[in-house]
């Protein structure tokens, strides 16, 4: 899901210069298209979960765990693909897509040349998109050690082993250990190449984006003064006796 939204977020940005006019009318058109994708795209990648049976090993310290899936043997779909392979061939495959988008973005800035202002875009531009890349390449390293260490083969003494222990003749407890060296990085890698990178940096880079945010905050504030109004009503010291005021009254 985060790949396809960084994908069409970089696509807005490349229709945003090449119709500065018409963009907005276009965006609003295919809302429901992007939201559609963006929710549908992932779904053959994740549905293998509901079909997985799934096993905690806690461990001697009775703190740390171990999660541990296996495949059922009554789901031929689940049984025949990669589903850790597509992934990480899809990262890849996002991250070519998003560089190919912000370089002819980063182009199209150049055929738009509008002095000082311009060569700004143009230098903010280049750093969130060679950012975007690299994280998205770090997570395609992580998704592709992560398939080459997975032990998804059986020899003909029923035993277990991955790509890395064939080619190089590691044992099974040496595999286990790159495995989970790598695989114990997943938290921040995931946050860092999805979340960190393109959100802050789009942040950075779009004058637009600070202003619609700056707006937003300036919108609370006012809320909030408005709110915290007090209304003060003059009082008077002197003291009014009940019978003064009853003997003056007219009848």
């Amino acid at each position: 899901m985060e790949n396809s939204l960084t994908i069409f977020l970089s696509l807005n940005h490349f229709t945003a210069i090449l119709f500065p006019t018409k963009y907005e009318k276009l965006w609003r058109r295919g809302l429901v298209f992007v939201l559609g994708a963006t929710f549908l795209l992932p779904l053959p990648l994740s549905f293998a979960i509901f079909n997985l049976d799934m096993y905690i090993h806690v461990q001697d310290d009775n703190v740390t765990f171990i999660l541990d899936n296996h495949k059922m043997d009554n789901v031929w779909l689940i049984n025949e693909i990669n589903l850790t392979e597509i992934t990480s061939w899809s990262s890849f495959a996002f991250g070519i897509i998003c560089l190919l988008l912000k370089l002819a973005s980063i182009f199209a800035y150049k055929l738009r040349k509008n002095g000082h202002q311009n060569s700004t875009i143009e230098r903010k531009l280049t750093i969130y998109t060679m950012m975007t890349f690299f994280g998205h390449f770090i997570g395609t390293i992580f998704c592709v050690i992560v398939v080459f260490t997975s032990t998804n083969f059986v020899d003909e003494q029923n035993n277990c082993f991955s790509h890395v222990q064939s080619w190089f003749g590691l044992t099974l407890e040496e595999n286990d250990i790159i495995f989970l060296a790598n695989f114990n990085q997943f938290p921040w890698v995931n946050d860092l190449s999805t979340l960190a990178i393109p959100a802050w940096l789009l942040l950075w880079a779009s004058t637009q984006m600070k202003e619609i945010i700056a707006k937003k905050f300036k919108w609370t504030r006012k809320t909030e003064h408005k709110a915290n109004v007090a209304f003060v009503v003059p009082f008077s010291n002197k003291v009014h006796p009940l019978p003064k005021l009853l003997a003056n009254h007219p009848k």
